[in-house]
C-alpha cells in the first residue's frame, strides 16, 4: 500500500506481482526499467542533493509495468509514456533541503571571508600600519566570527532538518554578521572606514532564504548599525570630520544598502 502524493491501492502488492511475473517475459520492460535508473542518476541539482521518494518510484514503476502489458506492441504510446513517468521520479528537493542547501553554500564564503580578513590583519601588523592594540581587537574579532560560523555550520550540517531550525540558524548568522560589520566600522573611524562594505554580507545571506521580509529587514537592521557606529564615533571622537560629511556619507550608504536589497528582491521572487 502506498501513501502520500503518489497514491496507492489496497491490491497493489498482488497485482504488481502477478503482473510482473508476466511482464518480465517481455524483453522491451528490461530496457524501460534500465533507463528508468539511467535517467534517475544522470539528474543534479544546484544544491547536489537528490530527493528520492522510493513511493513515487515503485508507484510509477508499477504504472510503467501495466502499460507495458496493455500496449506493448504500440511503442510509440509505450515512449511517451514511459518519459512522463520517469520525469515524475526526478522530484525536486524539499524547501528544507534546498534552504540548508543554499545556507550552507552561503557559510562556505563566509570561512573565505574570514581568511582574507586574516590575511589582512597578518599584512597590516607587518607593515605597523596599525597599533598592537588594534591587531588585538580585530584577531579576537575574526575569532569570535569564526567560532560562531563554526558552531553554525556543525548544527546545519549534522542536525539542523526542520524549516525552524535551518531559518533560527540563518537568523543568528545574519545577525552576527550585522555585528561584526558594525564592530568593524566603529573601530575603523566610523563614517571614514571601508568596512561598510561587509553589510553586503548579510544581505546576500539573507537573499538565501527566500523570504524578502527577511531580506528588507536585514537591510534595515544594516542600516540602523551602521547610522548608530557612525553617529556614536562621530560624537565621541568630535572633530575628526563635519557635521554635513557625517550625514552624506551616513545617507549614500544607507541607499546604497536598500538599493543592494531591491536588485537582491527579484531573484527570490523567481525561486
Amino acid at each position: 500500500m502506498l501513501d502520500g502524493k503518489c497514491g496507492g491501492s489496497k491490491s497493489f502488492s498482488n497485482l504488481f506481482i502477478i503482473n510482473l511475473s508476466n511482464l518480465l517475459k517481455t524483453p522491451l520492460s528490461y530496457v524501460v526499467i534500465l533507463g528508468s535508473f539511467v535517467i534517475l542518476t544522470s539528474f543534479k541539482y544546484y544544491d547536489r542533493s537528490f530527493v528520492f521518494n522510493a513511493n513515487c518510484f515503485v508507484y510509477t514503476i508499477y504504472h510503467i509495468i501495466l502499460y507495458l502489458l496493455q500496449i506493448h506492441n504500440n511503442y510509440s504510446l509505450l515512449y511517451a509514456y514511459a518519459i512522463i513517468a520517469i520525469m515524475k521520479l526526478a522530484k525536486p528537493s524539499n524547501y528544507e533541503t534546498a534552504l540548508r542547501g543554499r545556507i550552507l553554500h552561503a557559510i562556505h564564503w563566509q570561512f573565505v571571508l574570514l581568511i582574507a580578513y586574516a590575511a589582512s590583519i597578518i599584512a597590516f601588523d607587518s607593515w605597523n600600519l596599525i597599533t598592537h592594540e588594534v591587531v588585538a581587537k580585530r584577531w579576537t574579532y575574526a575569532g569570535v566570527m569564526a567560532i560562531l560560523t563554526v558552531i553554525t555550520w556543525f548544527i546545519l550540517k549534522k542536525y539542523a532538518k526542520s524549516k525552524n531550525s535551518i531559518n533560527a540558524l540563518t537568523y543568528l548568522l545574519i545577525t552576527a554578521n550585522i555585528f561584526f560589520s558594525t564592530i568593524n566600522v566603529y573601530t575603523q573611524r566610523g563614517m571614514a572606514s571601508k568596512a561598510v562594505m561587509l553589510y553586503v554580507i548579510p544581505l546576500l545571506i539573507a537573499s538565501k532564504t527566500s523570504s524578502k521580509i527577511t531580506l528588507w529587514a536585514t537591510a534595515g537592521l544594516s542600516i540602523c548599525a551602521y547610522t548608530i557606529a557612525s553617529v556614536r564615533y562621530f560624537h565621541l571622537f568630535y572633530g575628526e570630520g563635519y557635521r554635513i560629511e557625517l550625514y552624506g556619507e551616513v545617507g549614500f550608504y544607507s541607499a546604497l544598502i536598500l538599493i543592494i536589497a531591491g536588485i537582491l528582491s527579484p531573484a527570490i521572487k523567481k525561486r
